[in-house]
């Protein structure tokens, strides 16, 4: 009725056909699964190392703003330059993160523009240093450099610690394009628009839309 041989030896290699592909297929199925879990497996454990890097550079960086705030908040290089040693190093490692992260990572615009913003704060010690831009710098209590710092603190920790699907070349390209196009006047723009009491995700859209638009490159971007 089937289509199956009644009898003989013709029912014996139907049956070991039949076993054949099933053990066939829950092989493969079995690899699959076992190279989908090491991938996964993989991904977290990327995950926590940029995690503790993340960690890592975060408390460089309060560490730093600290020192120069009990330093009573030089803009001299001279007079820091183990400071200003210190500061440029940060903001070095904290670009290595960042293109872990786009190479790593699928991210939308708002996210790299977040991630961008980021940056930018780690370069305002530099700059207060060199380009004479103390009051960038989050290092004031309750001060709008410092709110929007600590708001970027957890949008990127959370970037960090997600688990997605990795980028093709071109988009972790695109990514990280996106991460270095927000330059200086983009973080003197989200300052403007956390003073203004913005909602978190209208600033992100703000300047993001700035962005794109092409920021003025400015020194020390």
């Amino acid at each position: 009725m089937w289509g199956i041989p009644d009898k003989g030896p013709e029912l014996e290699f139907f049956k070991f056909g039949l076993n054949l592909l099933l053990l066939i297929a829950t092989w493969t199925l079995g690899q699959l699964l076992i190279m989908r879990w090491e991938e996964k497996k993989r991904v977290r454990e990327i995950s926590r190392d940029m995690r503790r890097q993340f960690h890592e550079l975060y408390g460089q960086f309060k560490s730093n703003v600290r020192l120069w705030r009990a330093r009573g908040k030089p803009i001299d290089p001279r007079e820091c330059p183990d400071l200003l040693e210190r500061a440029v190093l940060a903001e070095g490692l904290v670009e290595g993160l960042l293109s872990d992260l786009a190479a790593l990572k699928k991210l939308t615009d708002d996210e790299c523009t977040a991630l961008g913003l980021f940056r930018q704060g780690y370069q305002t010690m530099r700059q207060a240093l060199t380009n004479k831009r103390p009051e960038s710098v989050p290092a004031d209590y309750d001060s709008d450099p410092y709110r929007l710092f600590n708001n970027l603190t957890p949008t990127v920790s959370r970037l960090v610690v997600a688990i997605t699907d990795e980028p093709s070349p071109e988009e972790a390209r695109k990514s990280f394009d996106g991460i270095i196009d927000v330059r200086t006047d983009g973080w003197d723009k989200a300052v403007t628009l956390t003073r203004e009491k913005r909602p978190w995700s209208q600033l992100i859209a703000e300047i993001t839309t700035l962005r794109k638009k092409g920021s003025k490159p400015s020194e020390g971007a």
